[in-house]
């Protein structure tokens, strides 16, 4: 499933991708063509001062016939050719700044202009080109005694214009898109691969997180369940004996039970802490009385190990936080710490006050914790020894902890050397 997920995700980050560069190229290709063809166009219809001087005569092939001389003044047009007709398409005229053609080759251009829209393009000479066919009439600048003649019919002009560097440069830009847009497509593909790796990478370590969470509760419930159900039996196969001589079978069920009850507690504790609706109720708490108040609870367990506890705080030492998640913490971290002491150690308690920060550190000393295991020791059902497999704790105090810590805005670490002490260490914000 996740890897489907990850498949899906990566292909729509490349569709998404890929529309927005394809879109991107389109329109800087329809901009270009845009552009060259507004420019191909005012080429087409950009006026022509031409000075008609006086009759002659041109050779279109078929042997000599009646014209005028047409002087071409200004131009900055770049190569084209202008060819005027009569009413019945003949050639009358023609002008060239490419190359100077036969009669027939402008007829044959006159010809196709005139069998098409008024605007148009065509492949002469080895060459692409534009036309425009005018049909409104040319005006003339008469100069002395020249005469234009009388033509039967309207006269037309028709102008060519070499439009083959810009077909060229089309055909260039888009093989160059192209290009551009499949290297996109491949660079961003893999992008794609690889950060859907990384962007469905917390979702696989919440599943696997989940699994294992499943995996061991279910492990942890199993020793309770098979006690009860073990010691059930046992009272089933004494069922003439009175409630007083079975004694036994119904203290092991209630010690199951009760082992059982734990873990729910703090499964649901562990959930209500991560649960994303659950708001912290912030007021002031003033540490020493949460620490004194906690060690009274914890007094004759104290006692009957002959433990020493040091406090290093002075009274009075407030913050603003959840009271019930601080109270939690504290005793999460004695009850660690008086669990794992040996006859007669030393506890000690300190809180400081530091920049932004108050701390309250909770040492004992013991048998400690090795240094591979400190990275694991806030996991779910973590426990570092076998030692400690036996203790009747479930492994899920100091993950309790950790995530209550976290929803305060606060941290907590752990320092520890093996056969010599632990050290835990909270520090809480500080809020005004």
């Amino acid at each position: 499933m996740i890897d489907k997920t990850r498949r899906r995700f990566m292909w729509l980050m490349a569709s998404v991708t890929s529309l927005i560069i394809a879109a991107a190229l389109i329109a800087i290709y329809l901009l270009t063509y845009s552009n060259l063809e507004a420019t191909n166009r005012a080429r087409l219809t950009a006026n022509e001062e031409l000075r008609v001087s006086d009759e002659a005569t041109i050779n279109l092939g078929e042997g000599e016939n009646r014209t005028v001389v047409v002087e071409r003044i200004t131009s900055d047009i770049g190569n084209y050719f202008n060819i005027m007709v009569d009413g019945n398409g003949q050639l009358l005229t023609a002008y060239s700044t490419y190359t100077e053609q036969s009669g027939s080759e402008y007829q044959t251009a006159a010809n196709i202009a005139l069998s098409g829209k008024n605007y148009g393009k065509t492949e002469l000479l080895g060459r692409y080109w534009q036309y425009a066919v005018f049909r409104d009439g040319i005006n003339f600048e008469l100069e002395g005694d020249a005469q234009i003649g009388n033509y039967p019919g309207e006269v037309s002009n028709i102008r060519f214009v070499d439009i083959t560097e810009s077909r060229q440069m089309l055909r260039t830009l888009a093989i160059t898109l192209v290009g551009i847009g499949l290297l996109l497509f491949l660079l961003f593909f893999f992008f794609s691969a690889y950060f859907s790796k990384r962007a469905i990478h917390p979702m696989i370590e919440v599943l696997e997180k989940q699994r294992q969470f499943v995996a061991d509760a279910s492990h942890e419930l199993k020793t309770p369940v098979s006690i009860i159900k073990t010691n059930c039996s046992a009272l089933r196969a004494n069922e003439d004996q009175t409630v007083a001589e079975q004694t036994e079978w119904l203290g092991n069920i209630e010690t199951g039970a009760n082992r059982m009850s734990k873990l729910i507690q703090n499964l649901i504790a562990l959930v209500k802490i991560e649960g994303t609706d659950n708001d912290a109720m912030e007021s002031q708490v003033w540490l020493d009385r949460e620490i004194d108040e906690t060690l009274s609870a914890f007094q004759l367990i104290i006692d009957d190990k002959q433990l020493c506890v040091e406090k290093c705080y002075e009274s009075g030492i407030g913050i603003v936080s959840d009271p019930d998640r601080v109270s939690q913490v504290i005793n999460i971290l004695l009850d660690n710490a008086i669990k794992y002491t040996d006859q007669g150690g030393t506890i000690r308690l300190a809180v400081i006050r530091e920049k932004k920060w108050t701390y309250l550190s909770v040492s004992n000393t013991g048998m400690g914790i090795a240094k591979e295991h400190l990275d694991k020791i806030f996991d779910r059902f973590y426990r570092v020894e076998s030692a400690r497999s036996h203790d009747g704790s479930h492994g899920l105090g100091l993950s309790i902890a950790a995530a209550a810590m976290e929803q305060l805005g606060g941290a907590i670490s752990v320092d520890s050397a093996v056969n010599d002490h632990t050290v835990f260490t909270v520090r809480f914000p500080i809020k005004k």
